[in-house]
């Protein structure tokens, strides 16, 4: 499985980001991660487009109003979750010096 420090970076960057794209949850005994960005159907477009750009995840219809973009694939997780976590804090950075 995943090493303690990638559950704390996990809650970390969570914490940083207020409401974040990165959900945890609990399934079947089973820790799952997740990125996901939900919009509604009428932009489902600009979700097809972040999926083309970036060459992963899918995009589903989640009901009449909203859909999203989902990345389950644990190896591509932690490539988001590293440059996520890298943006936040020199997001940080940058304001502090600001």
């Amino acid at each position: 499985m995943f090493p303690l420090n990638f559950y704390n970076g996990f809650l970390v960057l969570r914490a940083l980001r207020g409401r974040s794209p990165f959900l945890i949850s609990l399934e079947r005994n089973t820790v799952r991660f997740r990125f996901k960005i939900s919009l509604h159907t009428a932009e489902i477009s600009v979700l097809n487009l972040i999926k083309l750009k970036l060459g992963i995840g899918i995009v589903i219809e989640e009901n009449l109003k909203y859909c999203s973009f989902l990345v389950q694939n644990l190896m591509i997780l932690k490539m988001l979750f590293v440059l996520f976590l890298v943006l936040a804090l020199r997001a940080l950075t940058n304001k502090q010096k600001g």
